[in-house]
């Protein structure tokens, strides 16, 4: 699906939708609803921080593998380190109001739901892996060449593999391992664009 918005093509791949609409019709405990409201809160902190920095995106496209948003003009590194940063930001704020709300007992369970899955989505967000805003962030503070960034974000993935093996091994818990499958799997499409 594919369609404008103020000039700017979105297209919505249908394996996306259909993830989504699977996912929704599993998910009873709701823990999905609040990752994919926080992951939009994710996305739009990237869409304001451009629109305070005068960014114009020319595309937006939705895909099983994540949101990629193109922009029509070149930014300085100071720019495009703050619209790597915004949705991270816009998680950490999300999280703090939230924690505050747990803090004085209002709505515990679900405050403290919202809290996580922002604090998740943030903490994730900053691994140096391609793909992620944590390795635009690094790139363009170091200014560092593709080369060594993909050195950084091959031994970030195995780390991650690693550790999600031996989670799987001795806890019987697959998130991490799956986790890292997601981001080789990621990593590897970014190359490829």
């Amino acid at each position: 699906m594919t369609f404008k918005i103020f000039g700017c093509k979105i297209t919505v791949s249908f394996l996306f939708t259909a993830l989504i609409a699977l996912l929704l019709l599993f998910d009873r405990s709701s823990i999905f609803v609040l990752t994919l409201i926080s992951v939009i809160i994710h996305e739009s902190g990237h869409l304001i921080m451009m629109k305070l920095l005068n960014q114009v995106p020319d595309a937006i496209k939705v895909i099983p593998a994540g949101v990629i948003i193109t922009k029509n003009k070149i930014c300085s590194y100071r720019d495009e380190i703050l619209i790597s940063s915004g949705g991270i930001f816009f998680n950490v704020i999300i999280t703090a109001v939230f924690s505050v709300l747990y803090r004085f007992h209002i709505s515990e369970n679900f405050s403290l739901s919202v809290a996580m899955v922002n604090l998740f989505i943030a903490f994730f967000n900053m691994l140096p892996v391609n793909g992620l805003d944590g390795y635009e962030i690094i790139k363009n503070i170091t200014r560092c060449k593709s080369h060594r960034m993909t050195v950084v974000s091959v031994v970030t993935l195995v780390l991650l593999l690693i550790f999600g093996v031996v989670l799987f091994y001795w806890y019987f818990n697959p998130t991490l391992m799956i986790t890292s499958v997601y981001l080789i799997i990621l990593t590897i499409l970014n190359f490829k664009r």
